[in-house]
């Protein structure tokens, strides 16, 4: 079901003050983006925030998670138990973290670590 957004004229304002949405004279429609107010510099779309692969429980109450961060040399993995760092371990790339990761979710889990309902 596609969504559809109706905006009045004037609503945005550009840095300038100037009333983003307003019609001009000579032309239809809106205007949401202009050349001048548009960056000529790409930017990185992506996404860089440490995100965590997995969370684990044991029958005793403690919990145990990992959290894998991508940056500019590879990335690294931190893991926890009860909210304290316990180690980490950095990798060139992204896929080696990723694949550390599930061996260290696996061996916790072979000695009794379950997965943590969210």
């Amino acid at each position: 079901m596609a969504a559809t957004f109706v905006f009045q004229p004037g609503t945005f304002r550009s840095r300038r003050g100037v009333a983003i949405g307003s019609r001009p004279l000579d032309r239809d429609g809106i205007i949401l983006a202009s050349q001048r107010d548009v960056s000529e510099t790409p930017v990185r779309m992506g996404y860089d925030e440490p995100t965590v692969m997995w969370r684990m429980t044991r029958a005793d109450g403690q919990s145990s998670h990992a959290v894998i961060h991508a940056h500019q040399d590879g990335a690294a993995v931190v893991w926890f138990v009860n909210g304290r760092p316990l180690g980490f371990r950095e990798f060139d790339d992204w896929a080696a973290a990723l694949r550390w990761s599930e061996q260290m979710q696996a061996q916790s889990w072979a000695t009794g670590w379950r997965l943590a309902s969210e």
